[in-house]
């Protein structure tokens, strides 16, 4: 019985420190902001891109988030007053690739007067040696002030003619999800 607690008791262990380490490994938002700025009584925007390089990507993410602030009760600047300027930015980061399996061998003796010990390992790359991630970056500017700015990261799909696009558009929303729209709205 007392093998049983103890190997119950590893196992529990070496389960929550798996866990531990997934929560660490996430790719979570980014943001910093200035506190004295409230966002959530901005009621008018402007969407821009800093990035010229890339002008397909740009189009498609002002349009998205032209919609995400249509969507939670903001309206576009018509007549030269704006609340808030949503400057984005984007670009593709390749990172290296960190999965590897590893497999050991080992061989040992213990006895009374010492013990003697034998072991190597193979160290194998899974994959491919660098992972493309699309990044996205959000500044929200107002009354001439940096007043929210928000980074995120996602993993793009090679194998999909769409994977960049469509990593693109799930950083944006993440982004959104965290930002302080007004609590009356959508």
């Amino acid at each position: 019985m007392k093998i049983f607690d103890s190997f119950h008791t590893l196992l529990v262990l070496g389960l929550a420190c798996s866990f531990l380490l997934i929560g660490c490994s996430s790719n979570s938002v980014r943001i910093d902001y200035n506190s004295a700025i409230d966002l959530s009584k901005a009621k008018t925007f402007e969407v821009s891109s800093v990035n010229l390089e890339d002008p397909i990507s740009a189009s498609r993410l002002i349009s998205q988030t032209t919609r995400i602030l249509e969507n939670n009760g903001l309206v576009p600047s018509l007549e030269g007053k704006v609340d808030a300027i949503f400057e984005l930015d984007h670009f593709m980061e390749e990172r290296p690739n960190d999965s590897r399996f590893s497999i050991g061998l080992g061989t040992g003796s213990y006895g009374r007067s010492g013990g003697i010990g034998v072991g190597g390992s193979v160290d194998l790359p899974l994959g491919e040696d660098l992972i493309p991630f699309a990044v996205v970056i959000v500044n929200v500017i107002a009354n001439d002030t940096l007043a929210w700015t928000a980074t995120h990261s996602v993993e793009v799909d090679p194998d999909k003619s769409t994977g960049f696009a469509d990593a693109q558009q799930k950083a944006l929303k993440e982004i959104f999800a965290k930002y302080p729209f007004a609590a009356n709205t959508n």
